[in-house]
Formats: C-alpha cells, sequence, structure tokens
C-alpha cells in the first residue's frame, strides 16, 4: 500500500515534468510554467529532470511511524525545505469530490488501526493543503462505530464536531435559554474550510432550522434525528440532566452529520459550524424566507401521497420500508419495558433505603450484636445506592440510546415516503403527457388546427415535466439506496455496543452487591466461630449444673 502511494505520486510528478521539459529550461517560460502549477492546484514546486518508475528501487520502504514525504531527487532538494508559500514537499493524496486526511494525520490512522503508538512527524497539521487529481489514503465514509451515543473518531474522519460545553442565557425573570459551544476540526481543502478550527455558539432553535434545512435539500436521504424539546421525565427544561441528556443527543446529531458523504458538504451545515452569529442570523433569515410556501407543497405532496397507491412500487424499497417500520416499533417495546423496569428499580431502592433506616434504628439500641446489624443496614443502603447508580446510567446508554435509535429509523420510514411521493409525481407527470399525447392524435385526425398547436405545445412542457421528474427520482433512488446500505451496516455495530453497554452495567450492579453479601456472610461466619466453645467429648460438670441456672447467659446455649 506505502509502495503503491509513492508510485502513484512519482507517476504524477514523472508525467509533468516530461509534458513541461522544454519550459523547464528556460527561463524565460518560468512564469508560465507557474501559472500551469496554479491552474492544475499542485503546491508542490519541483524543477526536476525525467523520473522514472526505475528510481523507486533505492526508494526505502517506510515504516508506520515515517512521514509519508515525496522521494527527494539528490542535489536538488533537502528534506527539510519549503516550498515557496511554505509548505513542506509532502505527499497529499486527494481526489475530487472526495474528502482527505493529512499525512500525518494518515500515519496516525495507519497506527491506531495496527495497534502502535502515532509516529512523530515533521508536518504541521494545521497548515496542510491537498493535492487533487491523485488517488486517496482512505475513504472516508466508513462504518460507524458509537460509543454510547457517538464514538472517538479523531484518527478516522476529516471533519471533527463536538459540544463541548453549554451556558444559560437569561432574557427576563420569565424567559431564558441554553447555548451550545460547538467545536470543530477540519483537515479538509482551504476551498472547503479556510481555517482548521471554529468555535461557535447555537441554541436550539438552530439547530432546528439545521435539520429543515437539511430535509428541504436532501428529502431522500435518512436524516439523523433530533432531540425533543422536552423530555417527559424532566418538567423543568433548564433541568442540568435534561440539559446534559439534550446535549449528548445533539453532539450525536452533529456527528452522523459530519459522517455523512452527503450532508457533511451541506452549505447550510457548514454555515452553520462556521459562521459569526451576524453572519449566521443573516443566513437564517435568507434561507427561510421562502419555506412558507415550500412547506405548503411538500404538506400537499403528501397528502396525495397518503391517498393515492404507487402503480409500479419499486421492490427494493417496499421491504426496507416495512423493516424500518418493524424495528422502529421493536425499539419502542424496548424502550418501554425498560422504563418499567426503571420504576420498579426505582421503588425497590426507595424501600431498601426505608428498611436501611429501620435497621440502623434496631442496631443503636443492641449492644452485642449491634455492629453486625449495621453491617446488615449497610447491605441495604448499598443496595439502593446501586439500583439508583443502575437507572442513572441505564438511562443513557441504554434508554435513551434506544429512543433516539427509535427516532433514527423513523427517519428512514420518512425518506421512504418522501422517495414515494416524488415516484408519484413522476407518474402522474407520465399519465398527462399520456393524455396531452392522446388528445393531440385525436385532434390530429379531426383536422382542429388551433387546438393541434396548444395539445403541442402542452405536451411539450408535459414531457419536459416528466423528464426532469424521472431525473430526479434516479438521483434519489442511488442515493437512498447507499444511505440505507450504510445505515444496515452501522445499525448493528451500534445495537451491538448498545446492549454490551447494557450488561455491563448489569454485570455492574451484580459484582458490586455480590462483594456486599459476601462480606456480610464472611462477617456471621467469624462471629459464629468466636462465639462457639472449643469442642470437648465430656462436658464440664461446670456448665451442666449450670444449665438449670436461669442467671446462666451465653451466647453459645
Amino acid at each position: 500500500f506505502r509502495i503503491s502511494c509513492i508510485k502513484m505520486a512519482v507517476e504524477e510528478r514523472s508525467s509533468f515534468v516530461n509534458e513541461n521539459f522544454d519550459e523547464l529550461q528556460s527561463e524565460d517560460s518560468k512564469e508560465s510554467l507557474e501559472q500551469k502549477k496554479l491552474e492544475r492546484s499542485d503546491e508542490v514546486h519541483y524543477d526536476l529532470p525525467t523520473v522514472t518508475i526505475k528510481d523507486l528501487e533505492e526508494v526505502p520502504v517506510l515504516e508506520l511511524n515515517d512521514t509519508l514525504k515525496a522521494p527527494t531527487p539528490p542535489g536538488e532538494i533537502k528534506s527539510d525545505e519549503t516550498d515557496d508559500d511554505g509548505y513542506s514537499p509532502v505527499i497529499r493524496p486527494d481526489t475530487k469530490g472526495m474528502t482527505t486526511i493529512a499525512p500525518s494525520q494518515a500515519t496516525a490512522t495507519l497506527n491506531t488501526l495496527n495497534g502502535g503508538e502515532s509516529g512523530s512527524s515533521d508536518v504541521d497539521e494545521t497548515s496542510h493543503r491537498s493535492l487533487p487529481h491523485t488517488p486517496p489514503l482512505f475513504h472516508q465514509y466508513d462504518v460507524i462505530q458509537p460509543n454510547v451515543l457517538r464514538h472517538d473518531d479523531s484518527n478516522v474522519f476529516d471533519l471533527q464536531v463536538s459540544i463541548v460545553s453549554h451556558e444559560k442565557h437569561v432574557i427576563s425573570k420569565t424567559e431564558s435559554f441554553m447555548m451550545y459551544k460547538i467545536n470543530t476540526t477540519s483537515l479538509r481543502p482551504r476551498h472547503l474550510f479556510e481555517k482548521p478550527e471554529y468555535v461557535v455558539w447555537r441554541r436550539y432553535k438552530d439547530f432546528e432550522w439545521l435539520y429543515n434545512q437539511l430535509e428541504k435539500n436532501y428529502p431522500t436521504l435518512i436524516l439523523p434525528p433530533l432531540p425533543g424539546k422536552q423530555i417527559s421525565r424532566y418538567f423543568d427544561h433548564m433541568n442540568e440532566a435534561f440539559v446534559e441528556e439534550r446535549q449528548k443527543c445533539l453532539d450525536q446529531f452533529l456527528w452522523r452529520l459530519g459522517v455523512h458523504p452527503f450532508f457533511s458538504y451541506d452549505h447550510n451545515f457548514k454555515m452553520f459550524l462556521t459562521a459569526e452569529s451576524s453572519d449566521f442570523s443573516s443566513h437564517v433569515t435568507e434561507s427561510t424566507s421562502g419555506d412558507n410556501f415550500l412547506g405548503k407543497v411538500s404538506s400537499s405532496v403528501k397528502q396525495v401521497s397518503t391517498s393515492m397507491r404507487l402503480k409500479h412500487p419499486d421492490p427494493y424499497f417496499i421491504p426496507h420500508g416495512k423493516y424500518f417500520h418493524s424495528f422502529s416499533e421493536k425499539l419502542g417495546v424496548l424502550e418501554r419495558i425498560e422504563t418499567r423496569l426503571q420504576n420498579e428499580r426505582a421503588g425497590l431502592a426507595s424501600s431498601n433505603e426505608d428498611l436501611s433506616s429501620i435497621v440502623y434504628s434496631w442496631a443503636n439500641s443492641e449492644s452485642q450484636l449491634g455492629s453486625t446489624i449495621r453491617k446488615f443496614a449497610g447491605v441495604f443502603e448499598a443496595n439502593a445506592s446501586a439500583l439508583v447508580g443502575l437507572n442513572e446510567t441505564n438511562s443513557t446508554s441504554f434508554q435513551l440510546a434506544l429512543k433516539m435509535y427509535q427516532l433514527y429509523s423513523n427517519s428512514g420510514v420518512s425518506a421512504i415516503k418522501r422517495r414515494d411521493a416524488l415516484q408519484l409525481e413522476y407518474e402522474i407527470a407520465c399519465e398527462e403527457r399520456d393524455k396531452k399525447k392522446k388528445a393531440h392524435e385525436e385532434a390530429v385526425v379531426a383536422g382542429k388546427t388551433d387546438k393541434i398547436v396548444k395539445l403541442a405545445q402542452e405536451m411539450e412542457k408535459c414531457g419536459v415535466t416528466a423528464e426532469h421528474t424521472q431525473d430526479q427520482l434516479t438521483k434519489s433512488n442511488e442515493q437512498l439506496r447507499v444511505d440505507i446500505e450504510k445505515w444496515m451496516e452501522s445499525k448493528d455495530t451500534y445495537l451491538q455496543e448498545i446492549f454490551t453497554n447494557w450488561t455491563d452495567n448489569y454485570l455492574h450492579y451484580h459484582e458490586r452487591m455480590f462483594h456486599e453479601w459476601e462480606e456480610l456472610l464472611l462477617l456471621l461466619r467469624q462471629l459464629g466461630q468466636d462465639s462457639s466453645p472449643p469442642p470437648q467429648t465430656t462436658p464440664p460438670s461446670s456448665i451442666i449444673n449450670n444449665i438449670s441456672n436461669p442467671n446462666y447467659d451465653s451466647i453459645s446455649d
């Protein structure tokens, strides 16, 4: 793989030098050569003789900790020199329309995949620029590997988005809102992201605007869900626990958008991540100026699609639509069961706390057995605490994760319905075109000249509409197929992570309680051994004589 990367880079440089060899020899043509380099977006400026594949025999094999540098011709450029713009002559593979990773980032990724530590590099990651028209190191849209609600993707994707904190803004005594601090790190070319890092503040309604814009621009893609404005178990939307849960869900929403091959390149998404508050507000105002009319049109199309059936439904999307619907229902059942279990555990924890307080009161009235009874009370108290902790961890790592993925599967159902609405629009356009064509043929037979011209114009207009809708439908079908496949791949890994966390939570709870009861059992056994008399074959006469004594007090007896 490493040798292939070097070969492709050297062949690119070699072909360029061979094509412009005469110009390289002339100082008068230096300006035109520089212009050609700029047109090719080539940032490494080499004035080299012809390089062939045979020169690769002398190229050493790179180790994982080595920086991916272009082979330096003898006597031309030293390894520590830079080009005219101050950038090191480093191979930066890229391809038009796809994302790239900086060489140092690629090295770190290779080390991560191979279980090693990332090597040192003399390349400044914040100042790299990519070279187009050469094959990429990695395809960026990989299977999502979530951890609870997201996964540490620092060595996988070239656009990393995260919500790092939140802050309450008070307008008046009765009005306040939350602002979320969003940190974005980009390794993409400068014509996509001018700076390597951005920090912006956004409120919840800004997330809603972004969701609506993406749904409008990509109606047939599976859009990640947003958390609701309210959660049923929280009455105060400024409650810190509620804000923490919402922040995790919003962070997961942005993360899924950042790794998506279409959403991550949307202009509205870029403005959301990079624009200052004033520029962002102006952009929101401009983008929502015509949403009312579009919303009415989309709602009317949805009503038509629900009242009419497709004549020729796509056999690929029918089973997937049923699967999304069934999958969402099953996740809803699991989420409701977990809610019921949490309510039962909360009641059991309350009962254990009451029992613990009663046993503590009993222990205070006992002189000899007080310590042992207090240990019992401690076990009941620990059980109550462990049940509360189990509810807290399951509410985020299991219940909330299930709820968000249920909404995600509902997005799949909505995407397929919008695709069906587009196909219905195409079928209606085809029917209208056929009607106009039939009427035109009848007018030709009847010899109605005026009607013939009018129907010909209408037939042509219907044909253009049908062709345009067909192109949209074809494009939407292909994009949705790819999106469904990626969704299915990530779903297996995501559910595995959810249920693994759920199992770990229960194991941690039972291990903790087993430890508590084991300590109590050992204490009781030790107490029994200390209070028992040494074994004797013949009982002493003093014990026999004292058995009938009512004042005799012996724990062993």
